[in-house]
């Protein structure tokens, strides 16, 4: 029997995320500043087989039933398939939480290894203010991750944005792939409701 790990307001801790890399391909204006960003050394780094191991005993021994693989960008970590092959015969949810830039190359053996879902950020739908944020010029890039990843997660895909009348127009998101989103009726949604309570999604089975 697991023994079950409380936080201070006695609520079960049963979801791992797993930082494996504090370096970034973007440079967001709300995050970092645009130069002069001190990384770690890479030999301070915990190693794929460290970061297993540790996975390993938070499910067996604690019952955690999720773990999510995050950054920095995480894509930016060499072999990262190797990882998620390492950590999906723990049996629990697997999920990535990534900027995009990189699943055009990397969504396919991502999901071969046995990664199950995707949480995708996506700051803005406008070029010119997806580029204002994040100092990249990359909204291309992302748009065609979210295309190559769908076939492996169309169920499973979930993109989380930067909402407002002035940041993602409706006439923007005609750029976005079918199917990925199923956006909410009630108009007052871009304008009134809290950014920590706006998620865009398509439902995973």
């Amino acid at each position: 029997m697991p023994i079950q790990l409380l936080d201070p307001f006695d609520r079960r801790v049963k979801d791992l995320r797993i930082s494996i890399t504090d370096r970034c391909n973007f440079r967001c204006a709300y995050c970092m500043p645009a130069e002069g960003m001190q990384w770690l050394p890479r030999e301070e780094l915990l190693t794929y087989e460290e970061q297993a191991r540790i996975a390993r005993v938070c499910v067996e021994r604690f019952g955690f039933e999720a773990i999510r693989i995050t950054g920095g960008e995480p894509t930016l970590r060499a072999h990262l398939p190797r990882l998620v092959a390492m950590l999906a015969p723990l049996g629990v949810d697997l999920a990535l939480t990534t900027n995009g830039v990189k699943l055009p190359e990397m969504a396919h053996d991502l999901a071969a290894a046995g990664l199950q879902r995707i949480n995708l950020s996506l700051d803005s739908l406008r070029p010119d203010t997806f580029t204002a944020l994040t100092r990249r010029d990359d909204l291309d890039r992302v748009l065609a991750g979210i295309d190559a990843s769908l076939p492996p997660y169309q169920a499973c895909m979930q993109v989380t944005p930067l909402i407002s009348g002035t940041v993602s127009p409706p006439a923007a998101r005609n750029r976005l792939p079918e199917g990925v989103f199923r956006f909410p009726k009630d108009p007052s949604f871009e304008h009134k409701e809290p950014l920590s309570q706006k998620v865009f999604s398509k439902a995973c089975a």
